[in-house]
């Protein structure tokens, strides 16, 4: 008797975590061909590297690496964002290069060419705009905090 409840105890364990295992989706490597596309970029999370060839970009979030051949465009980005023509996110917590980098909220460090952060942040560039600083544009070094 004991051995059939040990056995259900161990089924029902088992379909727990199978159950919950199926619920949570996230990468640790993701690649995307376009903004959106593949649509697994706003639907799956990234623990680990998202890598576009030559874009990627989505709704779901990167805590990790996005990187990409032209442009990296993703929502969300926890970590560092790299491409050598544009980095371009609503939300930005770590840090942006490429040559136009732009992020509306978060906590960044951009560095490029062009640099433009709509709440706050730390900028190295040629021409570097923060909306809302009591100096918005700055060439070379700007700072909002």
């Amino acid at each position: 008797m004991k051995k059939h409840q040990y056995f259900l105890i161990a089924a029902l364990m088992a379909l727990c975590f199978t159950g919950r295992a199926e619920s949570v989706k996230w990468d640790f490597l993701q690649f995307g061909f376009g903004p959106n596309y593949p649509n697994s970029q706003d639907t799956v999370k990234v623990y680990g590297f998202r890598l576009g060839l030559p874009v990627c970009g989505g709704q779901a979030a990167v805590n990790g690496v996005e990187f990409a051949v032209i442009g990296a465009v993703g929502d969300q980005v926890n970590g560092v964002q790299l491409a050598p023509i544009m980095a371009v996110s609503k939300e930005v917590n770590g840090l942006q290069v490429s040559v136009y980098n732009q992020a509306d909220t978060g906590s960044n460090v951009q560095v490029g060419v062009v640099n433009v952060a709509k709440t706050k942040g730390f900028q190295l560039g040629l021409v570097n705009y923060i909306e809302g600083s009591c100096v918005p544009w700055m060439v070379l070094v700007n700072f909002k905090f």
